[in-house]
């Protein structure tokens, strides 16, 4: 959604200039706000209805914004099992704790939000990265798990993103788990996001999902001009204080509520 025709700014003084080489050169901006209710592809549990399908790899497009998605499937003693990494939508909002019952995988798909955010946002993007991956990526992995970039590849500014906790990821900090322990006052989880413009690093944005007991549980804006003045990509990694030989142990996850960006025309 383009919700301003053309913004005319001062690189001096707009929020993307990342370096002190600004000018005051002008230049004409198209903003663009991603209009996350228009996705609608919704099963009854309330989940990306691809979500768990071998078509669900090629990702999901937004108001044209495209986000990657992993479908994994294998078998064992002939049994199917079904997992997924990336991006999924959701409109799943329920805030109960499953930690007593251990049920996390059948409830893994809401978001912590306010009454007031739930009205105006029927559905957000539930991120899940895939923990295998190097958290703080200096070269760019075009199989990453979580991506986002326009439908049609065009470069873009990045502008700001609404960021919230899973409600998986925030019981877990508060309860522990049978594979991670309970956060105390000094831990952390932390939401990496690198910006790539040709395969080329341009920038990092750190958002903290929980940091010294202080836990997102709202959709929050954030500033991510410092992902680099111009991107093709955004790469989402977690960061966090529970890891151990095999990674992060806390899970995961992340939701994305809003996302705006600009177009230099």
């Amino acid at each position: 959604m383009k919700f301003r025709n053309i913004l005319t700014l001062s690189l001096a003084a707009a929020a993307m200039c990342v370096t002190s080489s600004c000018s005051n050169e002008k230049f004409e901006l198209d903003l663009y706000y991603m209009r996350v209710n228009q996705f609608t592809d919704f099963n009854s549990d309330g989940f990306w209805s691809q979500c768990y399908e071998p078509a669900g790899s090629a990702g999901f497009d937004i108001d044209g914004v495209h986000f990657t998605h992993k479908t994994n499937i294998s078998e064992w003693d002939g049994v199917t099992y079904y997992s997924w990494n990336g991006f999924c939508a959701s409109n799943v909002y329920d805030a109960t704790d499953f930690s007593a019952d251990g049920t996390w995988t059948e409830h893994q798909w809401g978001a912590i939000a306010s009454a007031d955010w739930q009205k105006n946002h029927k559905c957000f993007v539930l991120g899940d990265w895939d923990v295998r991956e190097n958290a703080r990526p200096e070269t760019f992995d075009p199989s990453a798990a979580c991506m986002l970039s326009l439908s049609d590849g065009a470069a873009f500014i990045p502008l700001t993103i609404h960021v919230s906790n899973s409600v998986y990821a925030y019981y877990t900090m508060m309860n522990g788990s049978a594979f991670s322990r309970p956060f105390g006052e000094n831990d952390y989880l932390r939401l990496i996001v690198t910006g790539f413009l040709d395969g080329q690093k341009t920038g990092v944005t750190e958002i903290n999902l929980a940091d010294k007991n202080v836990y997102l549980t709202n959709f929050k804006e954030f500033d991510i001009a410092t992902c680099g003045a111009l991107v093709d990509h955004l790469v989402f990694t977690v960061e966090g204080s529970d890891s151990g030989q095999w990674g992060l142990n806390t899970p995961a996850y992340f939701a994305i509520g809003a996302f705006s960006y600009g177009i230099d025309k």
